[in-house]
């Protein structure tokens, strides 16, 4: 795989030209969460690697001050895996492949912050990072957003459209009240970097009359609808943990296809119906 970049946090497209800015050809692994998945992404050539950032904490004497360290969110039956800090040098040592970090607590994302700092010499990659927003509050997304745009202006930034406590009404689709929401959240937060919106695949069939005016965020020239489902199997590419525990099992609800560590990981791309921009 041709790679050509080797600026600080290039795009997508200028990491990977072959792709020819055609970003329903960029493939992906999810669920990258132990030292055995990422080898295995790796030699499989995607070009997105995607997993969640956890984090162990551990009490102070103060107690008010209880230390928190990043790590990869493991799945069950996973003993090893790595610390956010291992997963970055191992993927910067790569040089070959993307990442997306999902954060759905604002707490594990500001220590995360600081570990990304540390290192940002080395991200020479495509870093893409996520807000599970559904799980958070509006001063936490706000704060998100303050992070990314003060310390990775370069980085791709990805947030939901649903915040805490919201859900999709009996009306289907993401309706004009939530894409104005994403709007005055990106414009209140001054963001003006690259902005990936994950829609599910789904929802966004029945809303073709509102997502397009996410193109005309005021101060973002560069955005593009990341969607994804909950029911399509075989789009994504999944790694999972072989073991005695885990081996050939995945949660069907989330659509994923199970493979086991010793066979050929095939490689897809996310959706052939991704969008890859909203021009």
């Amino acid at each position: 795989m041709k790679i050509a970049s080797s600026e600080e946090m290039p795009s997508i497209q200028e990491f990977f030209p072959s792709i020819k800015n055609d970003l329903t050809k960029v493939t992906w692994a999810h669920y990258v969460d132990s030292n055995v998945a990422l080898e295995v992404a790796l030699k499989s050539k995607v070009m997105m690697i995607v997993s969640d950032v956890d984090a162990i904490f551990k009490p102070s004497l103060s107690r008010k001050n209880n230390k928190v360290f990043p790590i990869m969110k493991r799945s069950p039956g996973v003993r090893r895996g790595y610390t956010l800090q291992q997963f970055m040098k191992k993927v910067s040592d790569a040089k070959s492949v993307a990442v997306k970090l999902n954060f759905d607590r604002i707490i594990i994302f500001e220590e995360s912050i600081k570990i990304l700092k540390d290192m940002i010499g080395k991200i020479k990659f495509p870093l893409w990072l996520n807000a599970d927003t559904d799980k958070m509050e509006d001063k936490d997304i706000d704060k998100f957003l303050s992070l990314c745009t003060h310390n990775f202006p370069k980085a791709t930034i990805s947030i939901g459209m649903l915040h805490k406590g919201q859900k999709i009404g009996s009306e289907r689709g993401y309706n004009a009240k939530l894409v104005t929401q994403m709007k005055d959240t990106l414009t209140r937060n001054n963001v003006t970097q690259t902005v990936a919106f994950p829609v599910d695949a789904f929802l966004a069939a029945y809303s073709v009359d509102t997502l397009p005016a996410l193109k005309d965020v005021q101060g973002i020239t560069d955005s593009a609808l990341y969607m994804y489902s909950l029911s399509l199997f075989n789009k994504d590419v999944y790694v999972v943990q072989a073991g005695p525990r885990t081996e050939g099992r995945c949660n069907p609800f989330y659509g994923s296809q199970c493979y086991k560590l010793s066979s050929p990981l095939p490689v897809r791309p996310v959706l052939p119906t991704q969008v890859p921009s909203l021009a």
